[in-house]
């Protein structure tokens, strides 16, 4: 059995819906998943349409999880495209007291491939397994130092293998949640977890979590080098080889016209046979120089 985990809110419900699609179509229809999808402030007559996404081979559960992070503020600093309803992830091991590990997914992904293999991975002493963060911003190493986050490689929150057995040995939710509360972060989640979990992680293939913004921005010779791993011989061999396409910025392919990557996204949505039909997408703007300089000079000396 492998039990996976997603968070959402009203909002991004029909992009939980086509990550669960996604597995549907690609998983080894003989191995069995449970789906857990943890719900902030919604609707039960919405939850139980996610049910309804369910198969022979995956099951889905709801979980109301809104008390868990009603405490928090509501941050006003950092990436506005993650909400608050991320924050969740911090109480997985207390979510799931019965369970040794689970595969956490964010819903802005295709899954392409079964995830048996990921899921097979050994974490013995680790409390993690995840994908390097490869996106870096000029001054990253400077606002790291400034947020105490002392990891041997940034990972990306979007994709996670985790020790819930170890984390709750360890307290961690509880390092999590005072961490960002204390820390005014650019990151809503990925910080505190880089800060926490980051001394204690077991580094995998960028297969496992293929961001798409680096992976378009940079030729593929400069994309092996970010994350050390040159498994794929060219872009195609590499799109072919990965298990989890990742949309990590802000330029979603159902808002954004990304090309190849919304056509596939549409591919999807259609598959999934949602009541509404695929948006009209906007083109994508590049931010300026300047708007880069700005957002470096916060990121370093503003109230992060």
């Amino acid at each position: 059995m492998i039990d996976i985990a997603l968070i959402t809110d009203e909002n991004y419900l029909n992009q939980v819906i086509i990550t669960i699609t996604s597995l549907s179509l690609n998983s080894n229809k003989n191995k069995n998943y449970n789906v857990y999808v943890l719900c902030n402030n919604v609707a039960v007559e919405k939850q139980s349409l996610l049910k309804n996404y369910s198969n022979r081979n995956i099951k889905i559960h709801t979980i109301d999880a809104q008390d868990y992070i009603k405490h928090f503020p509501e941050f006003k600093n950092g990436n506005f495209h993650v909400t608050k309803s991320a924050l969740i992830k911090f109480y997985l091991p207390v979510i799931f007291k019965d369970l040794d590990k689970i595969l956490y997914l964010d819903s802005d992904i295709l899954i392409l491939k079964d995830l048996y293999e990921i899921n097979s991975i050994n974490l013995s002493d680790y409390y993690i397994a995840a994908v390097k963060n490869s996106y870096a911003y000029p001054g990253a190493e400077e606002y790291l130092f400034k947020h105490n986050i002392k990891t041997n490689e940034y990972f990306n929150s979007g994709v996670m293998l985790l020790n819930l057995k170890k984390m709750r040995e360890d307290n961690v939710s509880e390092k999590l949640i005072d961490y960002r509360i204390n820390n005014k972060t650019f990151c809503m989640d990925q910080d505190a977890l880089n800060a926490i979990l980051g001394k204690k992680i077991k580094l995998l293939s960028y297969r496992y979590n293929l961001q798409i913004t680096p992976f378009e921005d940079n030729t593929f010779d400069k994309f092996c080098k970010l994350y050390n791993d040159y498994y794929a011989k060219s872009k195609k061999e590499a799109l072919k080889q990965a298990y989890i396409m990742h949309f990590a910025d802000k330029n979603k392919p159902w808002i954004y016209n990304r090309a190849k990557y919304s056509k596939l996204y549409k591919q999807y949505w259609q598959k999934a046979k949602l009541r509404q039909k695929f948006p009209k997408l906007h083109e994508i703007t590049r931010q300026s120089v300047l708007r880069k300089i700005m957002l470096t000079i916060k990121l370093l000396f503003g109230d992060f």
